[in-house]
């Protein structure tokens, strides 16, 4: 039910509308409440990993888990020699050195996680396509 939702405000609002059809039993429990919380709660949790890594409006500090984005682009780095790591190294250094990653930084660190997001999937799709066209015998006609 939470599936088409795609942010937090309405994952809300369809369950405030939902929650507001379902009456407690005499017990003053109602198991299809619990569920609904339960689904709520998966739904909020996909769509704030999803929008993890979305643009900064403000300072990033050193302790804000979004930071982990620099471990994520070395990561990807280390698999990947055409990848210069200069710009994402120097952030790094602004990061110890300052206690924070600006705004401005921290955008443009997510427009290159998100170019090499595309590359992975890219990659993948390749090999797999790979993967079929080796496994299929041609026949001589």
């Amino acid at each position: 039910m939470f599936h088409r939702c795609k942010s937090v405000s309405e994952v809300k609002e369809l369950f405030s509308k939902i929650s507001k059809q379902l009456l407690p039993n005499e017990n003053g429990e109602n198991d299809l409440v619990e569920l609904l919380i339960d689904s709520r709660n998966i739904a909020l949790n996909e769509i704030r990993k999803e929008h993890e890594f979305d643009f900064a409006i403000e300072d990033i500090s050193r302790n804000d888990k979004r930071t982990r984005i620099l471990v994520e682009i070395a990561n990807f780095a280390k698999q990947n020699d055409f990848f210069d790591m200069g710009f994402p190294v120097s952030v790094y250094r602004h990061l110890k050195k300052n206690g924070y990653i600006t705004a401005k930084q921290f955008n443009a660190l997510v427009k290159i996680y998100n170019k090499f997001s595309m590359e992975k999937e890219r990659s993948l799709q390749e090999k797999k396509l790979d993967e079929t066209y080796n496994s299929v015998e041609l026949k001589d006609d």
